[in-house]
């Protein structure tokens, strides 16, 4: 097994993992702080070369949460719904590793 480069995420649970390039992609889940306070950190781990990043990007990112679901669309990665702290969240997002930006997406305009 290879040595993982890098700074690992740090440990939690409930965060939301997805396959998308060669890259896994860990978004969110619960901390140390407990359920009142989710994270909102995205991760990869390149899977060719075993190098951890944080990814950062500007726009409009989901925020702090856990039990997301996630998708890819190639180099895309869909992030929806979860618990946010206070509640349930049903927001779409879209973080576009070729931009290294975040994004909302209006559901109610897709496909028109």
């Amino acid at each position: 097994m290879p040595t993982a480069l890098g700074a690992p995420p740090p440990a939690r649970a409930a965060a939301s993992a997805v396959v998308a390039v060669r890259k896994l992609l860990i978004f969110g889940g619960l901390g140390e702080a407990g359920p009142s306070e989710p994270l909102d950190s995205l991760h990869s781990l390149d899977l060719h070369t075993f190098e951890w990043n944080q990814l950062e990007g500007p726009g409009d990112s989901p925020g702090p949460r856990m039990h997301a679901a996630s998708a890819a669309v190639g180099c895309d990665v869909y992030v929806h719904g979860g618990w946010n702290g206070r509640g349930p969240s049903d927001g779409l997002y879209v973080f576009s590793q070729s931009l290294m930006q975040w994004s909302w997406v209006d559901e109610e305009t897709q496909g028109e």
